[in-house]
């Protein structure tokens, strides 16, 4: 029985990355509010480290807490970096990004490891641990605070019209779309894009009107 359920509590991680990130995702593509979920994230973060290290209580609540916040955080980080990096540049930050989260759990792993070593308890990691959560709420609420740019992180994605023109027979026929932009420039304001090509050339365009499509970029005839 000790083996399942220790197998079981093992697997609340996984549980609430399948059915919790979809749903943090949908909520910051119509709330926002990323700074206050990463803040609010943070204090769950400490929540669960001070119960695990300071309490006798069955580790399935702090667990379900860490699932929480190890579900929604890379969801709300990966998804902002869009919103504060010019489109020319977004390779090099999610590179940049990637390689900072993987120096993170290389760190974080290893300094686990040993003060465990040294201290012959997880008491002092569980310490640690609820450190950086506060660490990390205060550096949240002073970015949403003091950065300019922090107004990107806290509003929803604006609604953004495509319109895809296809080549008929009979002439070009458009289709417009309602779609979310990758970007937030902090106004609600709506662009018409077209889809020019197609197959491996396919590709969105802007322009200044629907009516703009056909004399800006030539005939599909």
């Amino acid at each position: 029985d000790s083996a399942v359920e220790a197998g079981l509590l093992a697997s609340v991680d996984d549980v609430f990355g399948l059915l919790l990130a979809p749903i943090v995702g949908l909520f910051l593509d119509r709330m926002g509010y990323r700074l206050e979920c990463i803040a609010f994230l943070a204090a769950l973060l400490t929540a669960a480290q001070l119960l695990l290290a300071f309490t006798r209580i069955k580790p399935i609540l702090p667990l379900i807490l860490l699932g929480i916040v190890n579900s929604s955080v890379p969801t709300i980080l990966r998804s902002s970096v869009p919103l504060v990096v010019a489109p020319s540049s977004w390779g090099v930050a999610f590179g940049i990004f990637e390689a900072f989260e993987a120096m993170g759990t290389f760190t974080g792993n290893l300094s686990a490891g040993l003060l465990r070593d040294l201290t012959a308890t997880y008491v002092w990691v569980n310490i640690g641990f609820a450190v950086f959560g506060i660490v990390c709420l205060f550096v949240a609420l002073l970015i949403s605070l003091l950065d300019g740019n922090a107004i990107k992180l806290k509003k929803p994605l604006p609604s953004t019209t495509y319109c895809h023109i296809s080549q008929r027979r009979n002439g070009n026929s458009r289709e417009c779309n309602e779609r979310k932009t990758g970007r937030n420039d902090g106004e609600e304001t709506s662009s018409s894009f077209v889809d020019v090509g197609e197959g491996p050339s396919q590709r969105w365009a802007p322009v200044k009107s629907s009516s703009d499509a056909p004399q800006k970029y030539g005939s599909f005839d």
